[in-house]
């Protein structure tokens, strides 16, 4: 296959490229995989009620994220080690995101320097922050600051968690030398960085402004599942919430996130800027996700997949037959411009 047409077909072609090892920790999920395969299944139990004959103009993607624009409401979400899927890692997402003109969110532990990424982007980037230790933390925020980044995600549900099974399994070790590049020149730090129970630090609600005094970027709160943290980070002064059940690779049998989308944005949606990720696959998903109260929302995986088939270009590709689906059902829905996608277009089958 060397022309994919959906994001299930570039999904069989990565495959295909990489090796297993790499692909099942790509692929895997936490445990049972409960919450991996209930991520497709909400957005499945989600109808969309056709409009006709309204009258359309050119659509209109583009929308702003924090204040930045972004030319359609998909952007790349902070995925780890991508450099199993291509050398290019990171350099490479950054490119390809930048050539549909949407963002890229980086992980703490990339294998290219957030100066080295900013080089390559034409877009705007965030920081993804894994709070291991203090010192770690406020160096790494200041140098993506420095480089350019515009925000901080601080993912909150990553920390502490075992190995997926998968992985476990197949005694997978992808090797800690080719992650933290932007501390391979200290070595002080670096020892800090480990993901240990020594030196592992969860982030707290006490220390959310101390993250925000480390620099002038707004702040992201990633890996909200309940109307209970969405206000608590509303009230402490976060500026965005990301729902997510991070892919559903650290714990199993949660909600999906698009099913604890709705009563998030019912309680915080006018105080906070809400994103979406976990499951997203086709055009039809992002627009449930805006109808359902996401401003934007984010995809993981499917940027490994782009990686591995052709690099920048591949992760391009991607975006764009996402972007193509977009258009095609807001044509059947009646509207032009993703600011017009309103709940009304969408019928909740969830049991």
């Amino acid at each position: 296959m060397s022309n994919p047409v959906s994001l299930y077909d570039m999904e069989s072609m990565a495959k295909l490229r990489m090796d297993h090892t790499s692909w099942e920790y790509v692929a895997g999920g936490a445990t049972d995989e409960i919450t991996l395969r209930r991520n497709r299944e909400a957005f499945g139990e989600i109808a969309i009620n056709p409009r006709f004959l309204e009258e359309l103009t050119p659509h209109e993607l583009s929308t702003t994220v924090l204040g930045q624009k972004i030319d359609l409401p998909i952007m790349a979400a902070p995925t780890g080690a991508q450099f199993l899927a291509h050398p290019d890692a990171e350099v490479g997402v950054a490119r390809g995101a930048g050539a549909v003109g949407t963002l890229t969110t980086v992980a703490t532990g990339a294998s290219h320097t957030v100066e080295e990424i900013a080089r390559a982007a034409s877009g705007p980037l965030w920081f993804q922050l894994y709070h291991l230790h203090d010192d770690v933390t406020e160096f790494m925020v200041k140098k993506a600051a420095a480089a350019g980044f515009s925000a901080l995600c601080l993912t909150i549900d990553g920390v502490g968690g075992g190995p997926k099974e998968r992985d476990a399994r197949n005694n997978f070790n992808p090797g800690a030398e080719r992650f933290w590049a932007d501390l391979r020149e200290r070595p002080d730090l670096l020892e800090k960085a480990k993901w240990d129970d020594r030196h592992s630090r969860r982030p707290t609600w006490e220390k959310l402004q101390w993250f925000k005094s480390l620099s002038s970027m707004p702040l992201i709160a990633k890996g909200i599942l309940t109307p209970r943290d969405a206000e608590k980070c509303a009230d402490r002064g976060v500026d965005a919430i990301v729902v997510s059940n991070h892919g559903a690779r650290v714990i199993d049998t949660t909600l999906a996130s698009i099913e604890a989308l709705p009563a998030i944005a019912e309680a915080v949606g006018d105080r906070v800027e809400i994103y979406l990720d976990s499951g997203v696959r086709r055009g039809t998903d992002v627009l449930k996700a805006l109808a359902l109260g996401a401003r934007a929302v984010l995809v993981g995986r499917p940027i490994m997949w782009g990686l591995a088939i052709d690099g920048a270009a591949g992760v391009q590709t991607m975006f764009e037959i996402l972007k193509g689906e977009l258009e095609s059902v807001m044509n059947f829905t009646g509207v032009s411009s993703i600011h017009d996608i309103d709940p009304s277009m969408v019928t909740l089958n969830w049991r």
